[in-house]
């Protein structure tokens, strides 16, 4: 986009920085015809986006707006819909974007087998003799994507398939229910399988503040 580099770059750094915990907006404002939908359209598909969310959503709000017709523009950016659809009220599609973004921070089977390949081999194909190993610890990680890109970075080094299968089980061994607690556990073992260079250096960029 001609001479709307510098908004653009501010624009994508405003909304991937730091989360408060506060709903955020960002208005673009201008004349007619500036180009304010194309520099959303741009920061909407920008690589930084992309991998910083995993849910976004396009929704256009006109002054005689249909609330049904925006529920609906949401949905179809987050799943894959059908002509029943069309037919529910608003109240049943509002349910179903709560249940939508509630099941979203989780990947589904597919999902997380694609995530583990793509961590842990990224451009070369699985070999057969993983691909049962691989399934089964993408599996024990259910569906948690910091669980699966560490566990992937741990085996992105490691080709022998007993290795493999040694991480397997101290996968299973640290899954539980409590979300948090499983991130500990797994950036724990992570930390597990560091060389002793690596805890050294780790463990002295702890003494830096959060930040």
């Amino acid at each position: 986009m001609v001479g709307r580099d510098d908004q653009r770059k501010r624009l994508v750094e405003d909304l991937t920085r730091s989360y408060s915990g506060e709903p955020k907006v960002i208005p673009i404002v201008g004349m007619g015809g500036i180009g304010k939908t194309t520099l959303a359209k741009e920061a909407y598909n920008h690589e930084s986006i992309l991998r910083r969310f995993d849910v976004r959503a396009w929704a256009t709000v006109s002054q005689q707006h249909n609330i049904k017709e925006i529920m609906m523009s949401l949905l179809q950016s987050m799943i894959k819909m059908d002509d029943t659809v069309k037919t529910k009220g608003e109240a049943e599609l509002a349910d179903m974007l709560r249940k939508s973004l509630k099941r979203k921070s989780f990947l589904d089977q597919d999902e997380s087998c694609s995530l583990f390949k793509s961590a842990a081999f990224a451009r070369e194909a699985l070999p057969s003799e993983y691909e049962n190993i691989g399934k089964q610890i993408a599996d024990e990680c259910h569906g948690l994507p910091i669980t699966i890109v560490v566990v992937a970075g741990l085996l992105k080094s490691k080709r022998a398939i007993e290795d493999w299968e040694n991480v397997a089980k101290d996968v299973n061994s640290f899954v539980t229910n409590d979300a948090d607690e499983q991130c500990s556990r797994v950036l724990r073992l992570s930390y597990n399988h560091l060389t002793g260079d690596l805890k050294t250096c780790l463990l002295h960029f702890g003494i830096f503040p959060e930040d």
